[in-house]
This record gives C-alpha cells, sequence and structure tokens, in this order.
C-alpha cells in the first residue's frame, strides 16, 4: 500500500482476498491487482519483502492457490 495511491477496492478473489485498481506513486496508469498485506493474511508464502521494505505479491503463486 505504501507504494500506491488513487487505491479502491473493487472485487475479491474466490478466497477472500479483495482486488484494487490502483496507481503507482509518481504517476502512470491505473492498474488492477492486490495490495501484499491482504494476501499474506491468507497465503505468506506468495509475498515477499524488499530490502527498503516494499512488499511484492507473487501473481504466480495466488493464481495456483486460488485454482487448487
Amino acid at each position: 500500500r505504501n507504494a500506491k495511491e488513487d487505491i479502491k477496492k473493487i472485487g475479491k478473489l474466490d478466497s477472500g482476498i479483495p482486488v484494487y485498481s490502483f496507481k503507482y506513486k509518481g504517476g502512470g496508469l491505473m492498474q488492477l491487482g492486490l495490495m501484499a498485506q491482504d494476501v499474506e493474511k491468507v497465503l505468506p508464502a506468495a509475498v515477499r519483502e524488499d530490502d527498503n521494505g516494499l512488499k511484492a505479491v507473487n501473481y504466480s503463486a495466488v493464481a495456483e492457490a486460488e485454482a487448487a
């Protein structure tokens, strides 16, 4: 969440993880995606944290879990 702005919840996955539209801070186009903080509550292994403390979602891991 810290790297994003104009965040709006637009739905949720079957697992209950919310889906959002957002822009990255500093500009850019609107995107659709997940918030790492939401994902790590359900699938902690699908989230990584970089050296700066920013979290990122492994969308492949989320998709595999949703398909199971």
